[in-house]
């Protein structure tokens, strides 16, 4: 094996200590329980301290503290149906605050919390709130009473973060059932980005604001509406992207901010299998000013698109296409700006694009989950399978180390870079959260251990704080954690929980950064930084915001002048010729 060590001096240069691969330890689980036999935990955030924000659709929500303790919150505006309760807790599972949206006292349909975000001193909230009626009824979104223009309308809130109280919210909609905002960005100005199906322009059009009216492509269409607020909950703008084919409730969709504060979306199209073979007309995707064609089959596509953030534009696009289903769910963006998407694809991926990309092919001959890595101006650069059989729910980039993702597997995963995951036997589903590096290599996973079912739905991470929620059906040990934890307390099920981790910045351990058996060292006397290493390396920093600030590439003993580097805090990364990460430092230069 090769050793890569990284030597600190202590000259003009302070040392923190070294960090391992695998950096995240655990902190608390905590667990919760929803009163409803089909009960729903779709939101997920953490805060720079710990706090987390915890979202479930239900009667009722039940939260375990570290003492066993039980709090819980109930639908106070309408007891007989699910409200969508948002709540925010400390890291050891005290109840700090909650808030929920409903339907008002009478009402026999389900408000929904979808997607939730933590952006400076407020958390954002999307979803659907539900009515029972066709025509104007009121209904209550975080303490406000707003009106509903039929059955379930969409709604968009911000909550101050430290006391619960709503900022404002709003409710937009038409009299079709089962409008709700399916995905949620925010930008560092507060800006919104939420997107939701539009319906078919047969009915009432989705007024998006007063005066701006949406409407699908064409007769029993269902499309992508794409839309903006402002940090006042104003709406700047609203683009819809679709075909006049059925992208169905259902459809996965993802937003993300990249490092200019433009928008990316991915999303996938014919999610109802429709036949097109026989209907040509609803072949045509349209997405700005270029118009794709779906592939003929009962098959989906999937649309990876940059959308300008001041006016809605399409920048760029690139569509995954081919015989078999292609879709895409989540996206993220990496600290140098480039993209990562994760989707399924079950055959051959063809990639299309806008003008001026040329198409490209990713063979796949089987069922797999598959990471797809595009530059800055829309190259697809990567692309990696994760077979097996599983699902994968989530992705988020951590900028500081590399991309996670969560999910579930039912007997193995292979992540590829020979880490892999095998279930306990018997069981039928377990869940996994595996970490990539940059390049798109496996770096490391772990799984549920447990004797019954389990998943992991969502993760989240802000600055050193990182939390992942699923569900357990018994007894279970969660990623990283020693001790089981207790699925029935005091004659409860306690279905629901949140792992909580924190980065570990304090490894010593030399084994945990080793890859091979040849050895080098960085030595950093003063300002300058010298390389001992018998195998080519290249070496990169980055302030702690992901800009890269230097990159070069090194071998046997050269020196490195760091006189250039302003003063700070500066994270140190060498890699080997594939891309892997083979030693990680924290330096401050003074």
């Amino acid at each position: 094996m090769k050793n890569v060590l990284l030597l600190l001096a202590v000259t003009y240069i302070c040392p923190l200590s070294l960090q391992a691969k695998e950096e995240w330890k655990p902190v608390n689980t905590i667990q919760f329980k929803l009163d409803h036999t089909s009960d729903e935990q779709k939101g997920l955030a953490v805060t720079e301290n710990g706090e987390i924000f915890l979202t479930g659709n239900a009667k009722e929500l039940t939260v375990l503290n570290n003492s066993n303790q039980s709090t819980s919150v109930f639908n106070t505006v309408n007891s007989q149906n699910r409200a969508g309760i948002l709540a925010k807790l400390d890291k050891e599972g005290n109840l700090i605050w909650s808030n929920l949206v409903a339907g008002n006292e009478g009402n026999n349909k389900n408000s929904q919390i979808t997607c939730i975000k933590v952006m400076g001193n407020y958390v954002y909230v999307v979803g659907g709130v539900a009515s029972n009626t066709k025509g104007e009824s009121e209904v209550s979104v975080f303490g406000q009473t707003l009106m509903s223009a039929g059955y379930m309308d969409l709604y968009v809130a911000k909550i101050d973060k430290e006391s619960g109280q709503t900022i404002w919210a709003k409710t937009f909609g038409n009299t079709r059932d089962w409008e709700m905002f399916i995905s949620l960005a925010v930008d560092k100005k507060g800006n919104i980005y939420t997107s939701c199906i539009v319906g078919n322009i047969m009915s009432d059009p989705l007024m998006a604001s007063p005066t701006i009216p949406l409407a699908a492509t064409g007769n029993w269409g269902e499309d992508y509406g794409i839309f903006k607020f402002d940090s006042d909950g104003n709406v700047v703008w609203a683009r819809v992207v679709g075909s006049k084919g059925r992208e169905t409730d259902a459809s996965p969709a993802g937003l993300a901010i990249d490092n200019d504060e433009n928008l990316i979306f991915v999303g996938t199209s014919n999610d109802k299998g429709e036949d097109l073979s026989v209907k040509t007309e609803h072949q045509e995707y349209v997405v700005g000013d270029f118009t794709y064609r779906l592939y003929p089959d009962k098959s989906r596509d999937a649309l990876l698109a940059k959308i300008n953030a001041t006016d809605g534009g399409i920048i760029w696009s690139r569509f995954l296409t081919g015989a078999g289903n292609q879709t895409l769910k989540k996206v993220d963006v990496l600290p140098d700006g480039k993209i990562v998407a994760v989707g399924t694809a079950d055959s051959n991926i063809s990639i299309q694009g806008s003008n001026g990309f040329a198409e490209q092919t990713v063979e796949n001959s089987s069922p797999a989950t598959f990471l797809a890595q595009f530059g800055v101006d829309g190259q697809f650069e990567w692309s990696k399978l994760v077979s097996g059989e599983h699902v994968a729910k989530e992705i988020m980039c951590d900028r500081k180390e590399g991309i996670l993702l969560v999910g579930q597997f039912t007997s193995s995963v292979d992540f590829g870079n020979g880490i892999n995951l095998a279930a306990t036997e018997g069981n039928t589903k377990e869940g996994f959260i595996a970490q990539y590096n940059y390049q798109g290599q496996a770096v490391w996973a772990k799984k549920i251990t447990s004797t019954k079912q389990s998943s992991l739905y969502h993760i989240d991470i802000l600055g050193d704080n990182l939390v992942v929620s699923g569900f357990i059906s018994a007894d279970a040990t969660l990623p990283k954690f020693q001790k089981e934890d207790t699925y029935t307390i005091g004659g409860a099920n306690y279905k629901w929980f949140a792992s909580v981790y924190e980065r570990n910045n304090t490894h010593t351990n030399i084994e945990d950064i080793h890859t091979t058996a040849e050895s080098a060292s960085v030595h950093l006397p003063g300002r300058s930084l010298t390389l001992n290493s018998s195998i080519p390396c290249k070496l990169e920093i980055f302030t702690p915001q992901g800009v890269k600030v230097l990159e070069r590439a090194l071998f046997n003993r050269e020196e490195v002048n760091l006189a250039g580097l302003p003063t700070g805090i500066f994270l140190v990364n060498v890699r080997d010729l594939s891309g892997n990460t083979i030693a990680a430092n924290k330096i401050i230069l003074q």
